[in-house]
């Protein structure tokens, strides 16, 4: 990194309201990443509980009423001193009118700004849920928003190519989100063993129970097919939070491809603490098939337990799962869910075993907070440069 890029002041706002207040872990891990670089950060966010105490990032609250934001903004950014006016303002998230009132005072006080949609937009998103509201407020605010801002930053290369899909021309750069600190000082109790015997017969889905997101529907139908064209005595377990209603169609949909609960596949509630570790070092294989996302904080926890991954180019993860040999890469249908499934039970043991490790290296290299801060800090250099 260079010594102009540490120079710089960086702003973070994100109103995505939490309940809590502040910003939300990734935000937090990347600030203080940042800091370890020595760049200085500036959080702009509601007051809670959710915000970051740390050498070279300060927070300035801001209010979450709309027209009280813009008035507070606008005069920070007009007259704001060394510690509450960045160089640089980046907008989290997407279909945020929050975001279009910072954009526009930014853009009106001359300050740069850099939008990371989080994988929130995309054309599938937009046809999906809500359709006329989100087509509304892309062609009216966002479509604006991202052709007035200095750069963005994406969290892969698919997530680009998206974009690209949707005609946005602007510069961007690849940032992924890191390995959460925690999942990786879990105790060597609680991880997989490297070196076990055991085949790919365990599949584990974990995260919330939302079948058209997750890809839940494909998981189910794609699943039993395996069973059908290479029954090795596979289950299939999904773990998570989910509407009394989600799981319910989810087991009528396995019945429906003949799947007996409790001996083919099982459906459990979200677990945390060492739970979630032990119920992660319990499987062979986590499958994640997800038609929208950011980057999964679960899959990164798998990762970093060192369990090898089937993904989706979806979950922005793809590219480095493939990479790095950590896993599989499938379309977001039933029959690439089997066919991930079917490739994973046939891998030979010590194949497995070396996607295991390669599982594990590449949440500490990678996909560590450090390199990622790197890639982040590089990328708004090389914005603010060419803008």
């Amino acid at each position: 990194m260079s010594s102009n890029c540490s120079a710089l002041t960086i702003g973070h706002f994100y109103m995505d309201l939490l309940e809590d207040g502040g910003v939300p872990s990734e935000v937090r891990y990347l600030v203080r990443a940042l800091a370890d670089l020595g760049v200085p950060s500036i959080l702009f966010c509601p007051r809670g509980k959710h915000e970051v105490k740390y050498p070279r990032v300060s927070t300035v609250h801001v209010p979450r009423s709309l027209p009280k934001l813009a008035h507070r903004l606008r005069t920070i950014l007009r007259k704001g001193g060394v510690d509450s006016k960045p160089d640089l303002l980046v907008l989290y998230g997407a279909f945020s009118p929050a975001n279009v009132i910072a954009g526009l005072i930014a853009h009106q006080q001359g300050l740069p700004y850099v939008v990371s949609p989080e994988g929130i937009l995309s054309p599938v998103a937009l046809g999906h849920g809500h359709r006329v509201r989100k087509l509304i407020f892309w062609k009216l605010c966002d479509r604006a928003l991202l052709d007035h801002a200095a750069g963005l930053r994406v969290l892969s290369d698919f997530e680009k190519a998206t974009l690209r899909q949707l005609g946005i021309k602007r510069p961007m750069f690849v940032a992924p989100e890191g390995t959460p600190p925690e999942s990786l000082e879990v105790r060597d109790d609680l991880r997989p063993t490297l070196g076990a015997s055991s085949e790919a017969r365990s599949l584990l889905f974990m995260g919330r129970l939302d079948i058209w997101q997750k890809g839940l529907d494909n998981l189910i139908v794609g699943f039993a097919e395996s069973l059908r064209v290479c029954p090795q005595g596979q289950t299939l377990t999904l773990v998570g939070p989910g509407s009394r209603q989600a799981i319910e169609s989810l087991r009528k949909l396995a019945q429906g491809e003949s799947l007996i609960e409790e001996r083919d596949f099982r459906i459990r509630p979200a677990v945390s603490g060492d739970k979630k570790w032990v119920t992660l070092s319990s499987a062979d294989v986590f499958v994640h098939p997800s038609r929208r996302e950011g980057v999964p904080r679960v899959i990164r926890e798998a990762l970093a337990v060192g369990l090898p991954v089937i993904v989706t180019p979806q979950t922005n993860l793809a590219d480095q799962v493939v990479r790095h040999g950590a896993g599989w890469c499938i379309p977001c249908t039933a029959s690439g869910v089997r066919d991930g499934i079917v490739s994973a039970i046939k891998t030979p043991i010590s194949e497995l075993i070396a996607k295991r490790q390669a599982s594990f290296q590449l949440a500490r290299s990678e996909l560590s907070w450090s390199y990622v801060a790197s890639l982040f800090a590089r990328g708004i250099q090389d914005v603010l440069t060419e803008a």
